[in-house]
């Protein structure tokens, strides 16, 4: 191939002559017609290309959405699976070793034999660390505890009643 950008255009520098010819055999009203149609069979052919490229868009956007919808669906089925098998495994664990609810969050994650050892640890550190005080730190009272029996009668509480029943002597 030549590197000649117009292959079309002709090889001397000469001005190129018109396709009607000379300027004597110029129709301006045949080349009007030609204008308009060519400009005519622009309009269509452009409205026609856009109309199927968005089909094709579209065909391809659905494509596409369904192949990542389905990706998307596998990984969370993967996920559920794995998050499944973990809480299941560390049930097992926890009932088999004797654990609380508040304990499993200490299991961590991993296959079913590394919970199973981890909280086999936990249950052999809980059963032979000493018993903590539930009251440890905090203030013992020195003073008895106020309150009455219940069953014993109120004193009187009326402060005009106790004034008056104060023994007084003449000084």
């Amino acid at each position: 191939m030549t590197d000649d950008p117009k292959p079309d255009a002709p090889a001397d520098d000469k001005k190129a002559t018109p396709p009607w010819g000379t300027d004597a055999d110029f129709n301006p009203e045949k080349a009007w017609n030609l204008i308009q149609a060519l400009r005519g069979d622009k309009t269509t052919l452009t409205a026609e290309r856009d109309g199927l490229k968005q089909k094709v868009d579209a065909a391809e956007a659905a494509t596409l959405t369904e192949a990542q919808r389905l990706e998307r669906e596998r990984d969370d089925a993967v996920k559920n699976g794995t998050t499944t098998a973990t809480e299941l495994a560390k049930a097992r664990a926890a009932l088999k070793y004797g654990l609380a609810e508040d304990d499993l969050d200490l299991l961590g994650s991993g296959t079913p034999d590394e919970i199973a050892a981890r909280a086999e640890r936990l249950a052999a550190r809980l059963s032979t660390a000493p018993q903590a005080d539930p009251l440890l730190g905090k203030p013992k009272e020195s003073l008895p505890r106020g309150g009455g029996d219940p069953d014993t009668e109120v004193d009187e509480t009326d402060p005009a009643k106790l004034a008056a029943a104060i023994p007084r002597s003449g000084w």
